[in-house]
């Protein structure tokens, strides 16, 4: 995709002015944005003149959202004994920025953000709660055989984990045999989405790993993911259908 942004009003020596250049990716992976060069039609639009650059970045673009079903009596359970966990709250560390909503306390409003977007945006921090889960999300190539149904996959985890964090409700999240990082602030978050960003399914492990002998990560209330048929994919919670799309 290539395209051309005009700047409309004269730029005097030594000024600088931003261009912005919004578009859709068309799928979800690592994209290269060059700038191929800078125009101009100088004098009075008489002469272009055009000169080159090698400018250049990549950018993860994460899976699209997705709509899903969820079901009833399918959510985390509470583990047993005095073990907590993080949810959203007005106590801790922060984890996220939201929209103000009537009740919330003007302590939390976070000024320098509200300013910027126009709109009242309020802390949220990690309290304490037992009703959170884990993503252990699996790309095992032998599982996920058909590409459009592995795409839904990384979107259904995308929207899954966003709407859970949101909600105070992810603790960690891990892909494959990695390890399970703690979804404490928007950074981790986002972190997990630049991964999925760039999965492609892997070969299956070689013997005695965890993910071929069964074994996932120790954790209560873990969810994992499942095809449905020829082309849904399902999340479970302990075992039990919790969503699918």
């Amino acid at each position: 995709m290539s395209g051309t942004v005009h700047l409309r009003a004269r730029l005097d020596p030594g000024c600088e002015e931003r261009l912005g250049w919004i578009f859709t990716p068309a799928r979800r992976g690592l994209l290269r944005i060059e700038l191929l060069g800078v125009g101009s039609l100088y004098p009075f639009g008489f002469l272009r003149k055009l000169t080159g650059t090698d400018l250049h970045t990549e950018v993860p673009v994460w899976p699209a959202p997705v709509e899903y079903r969820r079901f009833a009596g399918a959510g985390p359970r509470r583990p047993s004994g005095d073990l907590q966990q993080a949810r959203a709250g007005s106590e801790g560390d922060m984890m996220a920025l939201r929209r103000y909503e009537w009740g919330d306390s003007h302590r939390l409003i976070h000024w320098k953000a509200s300013a910027r977007t126009g709109r009242l945006v309020v802390r949220q921090y990690s309290a304490q709660n037992s009703e959170t889960c884990s993503i252990w999300l699996k790309t095992d190539a032998s599982v996920w055989t058909r590409p459009e149904q592995f795409e839904l996959l990384m979107s259904f985890a995308a929207t899954l984990a966003q709407d859970l964090f949101r909600a105070g409700r992810l603790q960690s999240a891990a892909v494959d045999a990695g390890p399970q990082v703690a979804m404490r602030r928007v950074a981790d978050l986002d972190s997990f989405l630049d991964r999925l960003a760039e999965a492609r399914p892997l070969p299956s492990p070689g013997e005695g790993t965890a993910a071929r002998s069964g074994r996932g990560p120790q954790r209560s209330n873990l969810l994992t993911f499942e095809p449905e048929g020829a082309r849904g994919v399902a999340a479970y919670i302990n075992g039990n259908k919790a969503a699918s799309t």
